[in-house]
């Protein structure tokens, strides 16, 4: 049962770090032999029994000392003076100084599967032997390390500062033990983060070589990046992109510029649009923060009359400003993801020429010429309104000065979002140019036949001479459908940080918005004031059917991809051609299209409900901290 581990020393050489602090912590017993060649891992039997003395004897020491504590906060009487609060502390306390000692005790039993891990590591080492050990040690030790320095502080502060201020004492040798048993459950998490970290890097090696070992024609292969920050697109994607590139740079969100080299355009990021945007982005952040900050001290609050309204747009408009500033700075760092999407796009078009580019670009530039317009329609009609409530106390230069700039950055957040639905529009074109090269093909098989269904015998010449469904086509499908999935994973990496934060902003103003139109219509508020946080309400609940729809759109079509493939199956092909279709299906069905942020969130219409739920129990939490029955909001004189 307790045999050798047989580690090779680049690997040991990276795992040291871990399994040393481990081991000091009781959480390894193992020996350590060097050989010529590899290293060797040996139980030992001296080592455990010494660990588990050693976490007994805390543990001890640790209620003990839990008693100590509770015997003190009760004048002696244990059981007869208990609190909430001491049986809080012995559920805190015991519980970590148990799950410690179980650690410790039970890693015999835990030895064979981490013999097991180790040679699985060996194994895909040997097979993928080109890896920087140095990289994934300094790795280690610098997580590793962070990850004590951090808690170590934490605990002082808590066990000597804090305990020392709130009781008055000196910890002694008792209470200590606690904080040393603390530091077994923080080691055990860490050899667990490495090990998965471990693991992590191994199959980003595997889908490395798998990638590599790709078999795409030489026309496709040409169109990967050319350097790390360019990448090339064709004339008819680069118009169709231009106008949601040109109207986001504008504003921060897309440091990238466009060269035109021969028949193509190279797109490339811009360290003059990137200084721009952190320039802008750092502006709008701190005169934002500066004159909502001004307001919710002020003596003289334009918008916040009480406690209550102060704290709710304090997270309302402080979250706009969050997503605008982190949505900029982050864009840069996720470009790489803005390449696979465009080298995607190019490769698709190089299979199935796109149609109507023209109608492409008009579509693009009309939505989001809809969607600028509602956006400035609703912050003017806000700013309109609250000029004229600040004129009347003669505050109209002091409101612009505090939030001319923060609805400014309003409007930034829906130019935030403008990539993402659009990126997923032209997926959405895509798949449906994949379909209707499948349906043509079950065209074929219908025009055959008055009834498809019936199976359709073809021979080969008579298959030759349609042209729709050859097996050479079939596999361009297949690739066709597997560079749209590496568009959508590439879409949701680019957008997902800024894409997260959006949905996070449309679920804040979803409650807030609603509430505050609520308690106006309570109180038989201003009309133009209720007519005011209705259409933000319409506007809000707009952004989160624009994204939801246009992902949902896109998962409909895939469906109908899916729904295709399996009609042809039923149809007689070739055998070839035939085998080729259930690998497709096999793809289709192992390869989904998926839009998520993080894998928090899934974007389809499910997220209505979830959201709808949410926003409901969140206004009534808020009404029953608010005061429905007062003016909570607007100052009407």
């Amino acid at each position: 049962m307790f045999r050798d581990i047989t580690l090779d020393p680049k690997f040991f050489h990276c795992y040291q770090p871990i399994f040393t602090t481990t081991r000091f912590l009781g959480l390894n017993p193992l020996t350590c032999h060097r050989t010529p060649k590899s290293y060797l891992l040996k139980w030992s039997w001296t080592l455990y029994s010494f660990n588990c003395v050693l976490i007994a004897i805390l543990t001890i020491l640790g209620f003990y000392g839990l008693e100590s504590y509770i015997k003190a906060g009760t004048d002696g009487f244990v059981w007869s003076k208990f609190t909430q609060n001491h049986f809080l502390s012995i559920l805190d306390f015991a519980e970590l100084q148990l799950l410690g000692f179980y650690f410790v005790v039970v890693q015999p039993f835990g030895f064979k599967h981490f013999a097991e891990m180790m040679d699985g590591f060996g194994k895909i080492d040997s097979l993928f032997p080109d890896f920087e050990s140095e990289n994934e040690r300094r790795l280690c030790i610098i997580f590793g390390s962070g990850v004590f320095v951090v808690f170590s502080m934490v605990l002082v502060f808590d066990g000597i500062v804090v305990w020392r201020n709130v009781n008055g004492t000196e910890l002694g040798l008792k209470d200590y033990t606690f904080y040393l048993v603390y530091f077994v459950l923080i080691g055990f998490e860490l050899q667990y983060w490495q090990l998965v970290g471990f693991i992590e890097r191994r199959m980003r090696r595997i889908n490395k070589n798998l990638k590599h070992s790709d078999d795409f024609p030489k026309q496709f292969i040409c169109f990967y990046p050319m350097h790390r920050t360019e990448i090339p697109v064709t004339s008819d994607l680069y118009h169709v992109l231009q106008p949601f590139i040109f109207v986001t740079r504008a504003f921060g969100f897309m440091p990238i510029a466009a060269s035109k080299k021969g028949a193509h355009y190279v797109v490339y990021l811009s360290r003059v649009y990137t200084a721009y945007s952190y320039a802008l982005g750092s502006f709008m952040m701190f005169w934002s923060l500066g004159g909502l900050h001004e307001d919710f001290h002020a003596s003289n609050s334009v918008r916040m009359s009480n406690s209550t309204v102060k704290y709710v747009t304090l997270i309302d408009l402080g979250e706009v400003m969050v997503t605008v500033f982190v949505g900029i700075v982050v864009t840069p760092f996720k470009i790489k993801h803005l390449w696979r999407l465009l080298a995607s796009f190019h490769k698709i078009d190089a299979m199935v020429a796109p149609k109507k580019a023209q109608n492409e670009r008009k579509i693009v530039i009309v939505s989001m010429v809809v969607a600028i317009l509602c956006v400035l329609y609703v912050l003017t009609y806000e700013l309109y309104l609250w000029g004229e409530v600040s004129s009347k106390n003669g505050q109209f230069w002091v409101f612009m000065k505090r939030y001319f700039i923060l609805f400014s950055t309003y409007f930034m957040v829906f130019i935030e979002e403008m990539p993402y639905w659009n990126f997923i529009r032209l997926i959405r074109r895509r798949i449906e140019a994949l379909n209707e090269v499948l349906g043509k093909g079950l065209d074929v098989f219908r025009n055959v036949t008055k009834l498809w269904i019936t199976p359709v015998k073809l021979n080969k010449k008579n298959s030759g001479s349609f042209g729709i469904l050859s097996y050479e086509k079939v596999v361009n499908l297949m690739k066709m459908y597997e560079l749209i999935g590496d568009s959508v994973d590439a879409a949701n990496d680019f957008c997902g940080v800024s894409i997260l934060c959006i949905m996070f902003s449309c679920l804040i103003h979803l409650v807030v918005t609603p509430y505050f139109l609520l308690v106006e219509v309570a109180n038989g508020g201003f009309f133009f004031f209720i007519f005011l946080q209705f259409s933000w309400t319409m506007l809000h609940c707009g952004r989160l059917m624009v994204i939801v729809e246009t992902c949902q759109y896109c998962l409909d079509e895939h469906q109908k991809t899916v729904e295709l493939v399996f009609k042809l199956l039923s149809c007689e092909l070739q055998e070839d051609v035939k085998d080729q279709m259930k690998l497709f299906a096999l793809q289709l069905s192992g390869r989904k299209v998926r839009f998520t942020s993080f894998s928090m969130m899934k974007f389809n219409r499910s997220l209505l409900t979830a959201i709808g739920g949410s926003i409901t129990t969140f206004l009534v939490i808020l009404f029953q901290f608010g005061s429905v029955g007062s003016d909570v909001y607007y100052s009407r004189d």
